[in-house]
C-alpha cells in the first residue's frame, strides 16, 4: 500500500504542471507520449510488441493527433483527415491479412485495430475537450470524472459492499461500490460545474450535470472493467510497470480513455442541441 501511495503522490507532482502548462505544446507532446507507452503496452499485450509493420502506422497516428488537435483549436477542420488516415490504415491491416495471413491473424488484426482506435481516440479527446471551448478548465472533467469515481468505488465498496459486480473479471468490485461511485461522480461534477465552470445553479443545469456525470461514471467503471478483461483473457497481471504498485501506463489510465471519449461526445452532442451548459468559443 505504501508503494502505491508514494507513487499516487509522484504522479500527481509530475501531471500538475503539465495541467498546469495546457495552453502550450507540452500538453498535446505528453499526451502524445502516454498514447505511445499505452499503444506499446497494448501491443505487448496482443503479441504484437515486434511487428512493426502493424504497430509503426498507429504510433505516428497517436503522436501526431494531439498536436493536430492544437493546431486546429478543434475537431471539426481535422475530422475528415483523420477519419481518413483511419480508414487507410484499416485497409492496411486488411491488406496484411490477406498477402501476409500465414504470420498475422485476421483476428489479431480486428483486436489491433479496435484497441488502436479507442486509445489514440481517447487520449487524443483530451486535447480536443481542452480546446473546444472558452472555458480551459472543462477538460479536468474527465479526471474528476475518473478519478472520483475510482476513489468512491473503492471505499463505498469497502464500507458496504456485500453484492458482487463483476466477480469473474474483477473479484473486488461490489454493487454498492459502483452506486457509491456514480453518486459522488454526480456530486463532483455538479459542484465543479458551478464553482469553476460557473454554470448556473439552476435546476435543469444542476440535472444536466449530474446526469452526465452519472453517464460518465457508468462508463469509467465499464472501461476499468474491459481493460481487465483484457488482460484476463491474454493471460497477464498488468499492462506494465511504470508505475510501481499500479502497473503500466494502461492500468492507471484505462478509465480516462473510456471518461474522455464519452465526455467529448456528450459535450459536443449537448453544444449542437443548444444545450449550453458551458461557456463556448470557436476558432
Amino acid at each position: 500500500m505504501l508503494k502505491r501511495v508514494i507513487t499516487a503522490i509522484v504522479a500527481v507532482i509530475i501531471l500538475l504542471p503539465i495541467l498546469w502548462l495546457s495552453n502550450t505544446y507540452v500538453f498535446p507532446a505528453a499526451i502524445a507520449i502516454v498514447t505511445c507507452i499505452s499503444l506499446f503496452e497494448m501491443f505487448s499485450c496482443l503479441g504484437f510488441k515486434h511487428k512493426f509493420l502493424v504497430t509503426l502506422p498507429a504510433y505516428l497516428i497517436g503522436a501526431a493527433l494531439p498536436f493536430l488537435g492544437k493546431l486546429a483549436g478543434e475537431i471539426g477542420p481535422i475530422l475528415p483527415p483523420v477519419c481518413a488516415v483511419m480508414f487507410v490504415y484499416i485497409l492496411y491491416l486488411m491488406m496484411l491479412a490477406v498477402f501476409k495471413h500465414e504470420k498475422y491473424s485476421l483476428n489479431d488484426l480486428a483486436m489491433c485495430y479496435i484497441t488502436t482506435l479507442y486509445i489514440i481516440g481517447g487520449f487524443s479527446s483530451i486535447q480536443f475537450l481542452r480546446d473546444m471551448s472558452a472555458n480551459n478548465n472543462l477538460y479536468i472533467l474527465i479526471f474528476i470524472g475518473a478519478w472520483i469515481t475510482d476513489i468512491f468505488a473503492y471505499f463505498t465498496g469497502v464500507l458496504f459492499g456485500k453484492h458482487k459486480l463483476c466477480e469473474a473479471i474483477s473479484p473486488k468490485k461490489t454493487i454498492e461500490g459502483s452506486i457509491g461511485g456514480i453518486f459522488f461522480c454526480a456530486v463532483a461534477f455538479v459542484l465543479f460545474g458551478i464553482l469553476v465552470l460557473n454554470t448556473e445553479a439552476t435546476l435543469w443545469k444542476c440535472a444536466t450535470l449530474a446526469l452526465v456525470g452519472v453517464i460518465v461514471s457508468i462508463v469509467s467503471q465499464i472501461g476499468d472493467l474491459s481493460m481487465s478483461l483484457i488482460k484476463r483473457h491474454y493471460g497477464i497481471k498488468d499492462f506494465g510497470k511504470i508505475f510501481p504498485g499500479h502497473g503500466g501506463m494502461l492500468d492507471r489510465f484505462d478509465s480516462i480513455i473510456a471518461v474522455s471519449l464519452t465526455l467529448f461526445i456528450l459535450i459536443s452532442a449537448l453544444h449542437i442541441f443548444n444545450i449550453e451548459l458551458f461557456a463556448w468559443s470557436g476558432r
